[in-house]
């Protein structure tokens, strides 16, 4: 789909202030350690202690890294104590898969409303580009977390099919009933809408 605007919104876009870049980068943090917390809550689990400071301890632009303490104590609660991200395994399989869904369809999003997946928030690889839907899947990967722990019994091949069904279920956002996919959408028009206000909003969000 071809924006009209697209000149325009890219310009915009190449001018976001680090400032705004951070504090919403702060607040994508906060909402994925809630929906951490939450998936572990809402499994039955024993939510480490530790998690609920860093949820409340998250600086403007996470300079202290709260995202990477949290993945490496979050995932052993959710797995097992002996689960390594990113190890070669079923399990960072079908995680890699259903995040890949997430990345591709917020990465159409930002194409269609004219702006550029390139230049991101936080992420500024040079060789990533995606680095904006990068940013902006963070707070949805439980989502795919929950999936996959329900169903790890399964290997890749069989988990494909659950995880695409997955995008059009039905969830919450901003007390608003609507299917997962079109969340995404929502979400990406929202903070980019906080970029042409200036003002941080909270996004509601309940997909469990």
């Amino acid at each position: 789909m071809f924006n009209y605007r697209q000149t325009e919104n890219i310009l915009f876009q190449t001018k976001w202030e680090k400032s705004i870049c951070d504090l919403i980068w702060k607040q994508i943090i906060e909402q994925k350690i809630f929906m951490q917390i939450s998936l572990l809550q809402f499994e039955g689990l024993d939510v480490p202690e530790e998690l609920f400071d860093y949820v409340g301890n998250v600086e403007v632009g996470d300079v202290t890294n709260r995202e990477g303490q949290v993945a490496r104590v979050y995932f052993k609660a959710l797995f097992g104590g002996g689960f390594v991200r990113h190890t070669p395994n079923e399990i960072n399989a079908c995680l890699n898969y259903g995040y890949s869904l997430i990345l591709a369809n917020i990465s159409r999003k930002i194409v269609a409303m004219g702006y550029l997946t390139n230049i991101g928030i936080h992420h500024v690889g040079v060789d990533n580009p995606y680095n904006l839907a990068c940013d902006l899947m963070e707070p949805f990967r439980p989502y795919i977390d929950r999936i996959v722990y329900e169903n790890r019994e399964l290997n890749l091949s069989s988990m494909k099919k659950i995880l695409i069904e997955s995008l059009y279920s039905e969830v919450e956002y901003n007390k608003k009933r609507m299917q997962f996919h079109n969340m995404l959408d929502m979400y990406v028009e929202d903070v980019i809408r906080q970029f042409r206000s200036g003002e941080l909003t909270t996004y509601l969000m309940n997909y469990f």
